[in-house]
């Protein structure tokens, strides 16, 4: 059974790329533009991995990473950050949130199905 992969992105052409990456690798993607409606996703169906961006309006990244890292049943869920934000300080705090793993934009579609590969062994 393949993998169900969460795609949190704001930007529609962004959200595409990486919901396309994704499932021409067989992996079922589900997709949210902001994290409000991601931890809704998230409640209504089973997820293996999340892939999210940081900036998004109602609810962005980090804030979505705390809240389902506060839920004992999510804490071992691996989460993928994908964003432009690319400096230390962004590093630390998505690091700090609870974020398994974080690549920088633009990535390839190689890319991003080996990181989601890698988090989904571990």
């Amino acid at each position: 059974m393949p993998a169900t992969i969460l795609v949190l992105e704001d930007s529609p052409t962004t959200l595409q790329f990486l919901a396309l990456s994704l499932l021409q690798h067989g992996f079922k993607v589900l997709t949210a533009p902001d994290g409000v409606e991601g931890l809704l996703k998230l409640a209504n169906n089973t997820v293996d991995l999340v892939v999210t961006d940081i900036n998004m309006p109602r609810m962005d990244g980090l804030s979505f990473i705390r809240k389902v890292r506060s839920s004992p049943e999510y804490a071992k869920l691996p989460i993928l950050i994908v964003s432009t934000e690319n400096e230390g300080k962004d590093l630390r705090r998505a690091d700090e949130a609870g974020a398994d793993a974080y690549l920088v934009k633009p990535v390839s579609a190689q890319q991003l199905v080996a990181e989601v590969e890698r988090l989904l062994k571990h």
